[in-house]
């Protein structure tokens, strides 16, 4: 039996010897585990480990380290026994075997044969228990064990930090790989993957676009790797690879194109991968576009709109038919439009669109239709085949059009117009419908009678713009000067819902006697009536040289061939038309010479026209004289052709000294005389400004005018300052206009009268008028008479100071007209400039304004005239003229309605078709030097066409 003291030591050692070993166990187990995980993180950069292999190699790590730690600690088991542990202190204790005799002699049979024999063993147990215990427990179980496995693991340890260190971003890599084996850690790679747009979602239907950026070395091959989610009824979830191109440098891109269903991807190389990103669907139906059929009523004719909503939205006529076709990303099983109506919002149900193909039930379309009869805001809405419905409804507007009253005028004559009783009346009536006419008419009265009216015909289908001409002979209506005709139209449209009528503003068009009319004609034409009336003249000459020439030219071929040879009938014809065209003209110009104008110039110069009358009498006897030969026998070519070049030379030389005698100093005339008309109209805008500023007077203790009358006073003073302004800029840029157009050339004062001219709108441009008059608008838009006073005041000093050198101006004119060479000799122009200032509505030395007409009161001021249809049979002298009213505009007047010549009488050479007529052009502003070629080239035009010249009725 063991003593107790036996016993206590063993029990220390025991204890002892299971810490040492179990510590060692550990130490060891954690090398042999994280070995086993080296191992395995090897295997992983190589093969990429599954997750349940990193799960494995998990498992063997920490079962491999358990199982050491086991076996040590079963060595340790079987270390604690008691003869084991005696045997380990005599060799501790180096006794020599007396703790192992002693510890046997006590654990034997201690009854021997003799006392002796027990005394002896009890002195030999007792003698080993004390050694026993005098043996140290280091001594017997050093810690030498625990620290060979601490150093072990300490040293595989620092290898792994070390590689911690040296290649962080692989530690970190596996760690995550194996910390968390089930998770989405891609395994080890020098290149990285930089993947957008990364976890996402998309409409149901919609592609995806993948771009990687690589970080690191480059790579040769990028795929995408697709994995849609398995499906609900089972199975795996499918996948698709798909090649990335490369774009940019490290940069790649793939398309998924219509995903359907929610899955992940990710980005592959040879031995690396991106991290998977998740891609949901979105499956609520969205609302990818809408699109339009709009047909309008089909009154309109208006064609069919198609298309998506036109940005103003939906404008259209009661009545229009809307087809609305919407598309979604889903495939669709009904939607809605919500569309505004006249009992308040109504539901249109929209269907998908199949076309009954089994093949096309994932229909994504839907479609409604619906009649517009009323305004506001609508929306659609479309519910997939799941029942649900769109996120966001698409909306638009309705606004509904109005079917506007036709537009009706009567667009000649004009609304104010003269005519003599024997006029023929041009009428024009215009109507125009936003969508069509169906009746046009015009009505007329006489002197208050009831209005009569007549209808024109209107197309079928109904035109939207219809113009229709017609003429009203007065001299079939038996009017008298005093009378007055009124003129208006009425249209009516083509609306179903009942037609709309529209008349037009009434025209009157008063009656006057044929003097009146040649009264106001002269007041509108002023220079221009002496040019047309002795270029008419002229271009008659230049007509008949041409066809002398002509003639002359084909007698003088035959001639070349055989002089003695008679003259053909042919020719004899052209001699007897070449006789008419000479009595024709030497009676027209013979009667424009007893046409007297009631000008000094005229006077000087109509002997000038009778003279040219006798010559013409001369060459048509010398034409009728060709046509027989000596003794009465027929003529020859020879003889007839001498005769004609006679002729023609007599008339040429005529032709020469009327042009310099007559037509050239006219047409400088006609050219100073504008000026002299500046000059009164300054001088009539100096005394509207001097009136202005007296009446402004009354004002100009109003500061800060309060009162609404003084007020309204103040904006009508404003209106009017500002249109004397505007008409001061028209009179000096017209200045200097007629300035630019002077023969400088042609006489030293007529130079001298242009830079006169010049310097003139120089100087009022600078002497601050035009500032002043601006000052008084701004002061009066202010409601400040005292100051609008002082400006307008000042305004007029300034005018008022250039008022002598303005009657200079005026002076040289007419000492640069006196200086003209006209054939009857010096002072031939006589008072014409102030004959025809006068006539103009001028009146010099007093204060100009309108001039008082004679019979009916009409003003025979040009610029009053302007605006004023003048229609009579009167053959005047010439195609209608430009108004010189200041303004450079032309007269709305004449439109061909005051004609040159009668029916028998072709056009002018220069303008056959009378376009020049037509747009109030006057043949009197083609230069002399110009007008044979433009005669020429109007003739060619009339000849290629094919037309002969047009006559005038």
């Amino acid at each position: 039996m063991t003593s107790t003291r036996f016993q206590e030591t063993f029990r220390t050692l025991k204890a002892r010897i299971l810490s040492v070993t179990g510590l060692a166990g550990l130490g060891w187990g954690a090398v042999v585990g994280i070995c086993v995980l080296l191992v395995a993180v090897w295997l992983d950069l190589v093969w990429e480990l599954t997750s349940a292999s990193r799960i494995l190699f998990i498992a063997l790590a920490v079962v491999a380290g358990a199982a050491l730690v086991g076996a040590f600690v079963a060595r340790a088991f079987r270390a604690m026994r008691d003869a084991l542990l005696v045997r380990r202190l005599d060799r501790a204790g180096e006794t020599g075997g007396e703790i192992l005799s002693g510890y046997e002699l006590q654990a034997g049979d201690s009854g021997g044969p003799t006392d002796l024999t027990r005394g002896l063993a009890e002195l030999a147990s007792q003698r080993a228990e004390q050694i026993a215990g005098q043996v140290p427990t280091e001594t017997v179980v050093p810690w030498r064990p625990v620290g060979r496995a601490i150093g072990a693991a300490a040293g595989l340890a620092a290898a792994v930090v070390l590689g911690v260190i040296v290649v962080p971003r692989l530690a970190a890599t596996e760690w995550l790989r194996f910390a968390d084996p089930y998770g989405d850690h891609p395994p080890y790679s020098r290149t990285a993957f930089l993947v957008e747009p990364g976890n996402t979602s998309v409409r149901y239907g919609d592609g995806l676009d993948v771009v990687v950026k690589t970080e690191g070395p480059p790579v040769e091959d990028l795929q995408l790797v697709w994995r849609r989610a398995a499906p609900e009824t089972g199975g795996a979830p499918e996948e698709e690879i798909l090649p990335m191109f490369a774009e940019a440098e490290g940069q790649w891109r793939a398309s998924l194109a219509s995903v359907t269903v929610p899955g992940d991807y990710f980005v592959r190389a040879a031995h690396s991968r991106s991290y998977r990103y998740r891609l949901d669907l979105i499956t609520v139906p969205e609302i990818t576009q809408v699109r339009f059929r709009i047909t309008p009523p089909a009154y309109t004719r208006d064609p069919v709109y198609e298309g998506e909503l036109p940005r103003n939205g939906i404008v259209a006529l009661p009545g229009t038919v809307v087809e609305v076709t919407a598309t979604s990303n889903r495939p669709l099983g009904s939607g809605t439009a919500t569309v505004p109506g006249k009992e308040g919002p109504a539901t249109v149900a929209l269907a998908p669109v199949t076309g009954g193909d089994p093949a096309e039930a994932q229909a994504t379309e839907v479609r409604g239709t619906w009649t517009i009869d009323a305004a506001g805001s609508f929306t659609v809405d479309v519910t997939d085949r799941a029942g649900q419905s769109s996120r966001q409804p698409f909306g638009g507007t309705i606004t509904l059009l109005k079917d506007l009253s036709p537009l009706v005028r009567v667009a000649s004559p004009p609304s104010q117009s003269l005519a003599t009783p024997s006029a023929m009346l041009p009428v024009t009536v215009a109507g125009e419908d936003d969508y069509g006419i169906t009746k046009l008419q015009l009505y007329r009265s006489l002197n208050d009678t009831r209005a009569t009216p007549v209808s024109f015909a209107t197309g079928d289908p109904a035109v939207r713009r219809q113009e229709d001409p017609a003429e009203l002979p007065l001299a079939d209506y038996g009017v008298q000067p005093g009378d007055v005709i009124k003129l208006f139209a009425r249209a009516e449209d083509n609306d179903p819902a009942g037609a709309k009528g529209t008349e037009s503003p009434v025209a009157v068009i008063q009656i006057v006697s044929q003097e009146e009319l040649d009264r106001l004609m002269q007041a509108l034409e002023g220079a221009d009536s002496l040019m047309s009336k002795y270029q008419s003249a002229q271009r008659r000459l230049e007509s008949l040289q041409e066809q002398m020439e002509t003639l002359q030219k084909k007698l003088e071929q035959q001639a070349a061939k055989n002089p003695a040879s008679e003259l053909s009938k042919e020719d004899e014809e052209q001699l007897e038309t070449l006789r008419k065209q000479v009595e024709e003209a030497a009676k027209e110009v013979r009667k424009s010479a007893e046409e007297a104008l009631p000008y000094d110039l005229d006077k000087a110069l109509n002997g000038e026209l009778e003279t040219l009358a006798k010559e013409l009498d001369e060459a048509a006897r010398e034409t009728e004289a060709m046509k027989s030969g000596k003794e009465g026998a027929k003529p020859n070519v020879a003889e007839t052709l001498q005769k004609l070049r006679k002729t023609r030379e007599r008339l040429k030389k005529q032709q020469e000294q009327y042009e310099e005698g007559v037509t050239d100093p006219l047409e400088q005339f006609s050219q100073i005389y504008p000026l002299f008309e500046d000059q009164a109209r300054f001088e009539e805008l100096a005394e509207r400004q001097r009136d202005l500023a007296e009446r402004l007077a009354s004002l100009k203790n109003e500061e800060k005018a309060e009162d609404a009358q003084v007020r309204a006073r103040m904006r009508e003073l404003e209106a009017e300052q500002r249109r004397v302004r505007e008409d001061l800029d028209d009179l000096l840029r017209d200045i200097e206009s007629h300035a630019t157009q002077l023969p400088t050339d042609a006489d030293p004062k007529i130079a001298e009268l242009a830079e006169s001219a010049r310097e003139f709108v120089e100087k009022v441009r600078g002497a601050g008028a035009n500032e002043a008059m601006t000052g008084a608008e701004t002061e009066l838009s202010e409601f400040s008479g005292s100051k609008g006073h002082a400006q307008a005041e000042a305004a007029a000093k300034i005018l008022e100071s250039f008022l002598s050198r303005c009657k200079s101006t005026g002076e040289k004119c007419e000492g640069a007209c006196d200086n003209l060479k006209f054939r009857p000799g010096a002072g031939a122009a006589g008072n014409s400039l102030q004959q025809l200032l006068e006539a103009a509505g001028f009146r010099r030395g007093n204060t100009p304004g309108m001039g008082t007409g004679r019979g009916g009161g009409f003003s025979a001021r040009r610029d009053s005239l302007s605006n004023m249809g003048l229609f009579g049979m009167k053959q005047t002298k010439g195609n209608p003229q430009q108004s010189r009213s200041g303004q450079g505009k032309q007269s709305a007047s004449a439109g061909g309605s005051y004609r040159t010549d009668d029916a028998r009488t072709a056009a002018s050479r220069i303008d056959p078709h009378g376009t020049l007529k037509s747009s109030g052009a006057s043949e009197a502003a083609i230069p002399l030097r110009y007008r044979k070629q433009v005669e020429r080239y109007f003739q060619q035009i009339a000849e290629e066409a094919g037309s002969s010249p047009a006559k005038r009725p």
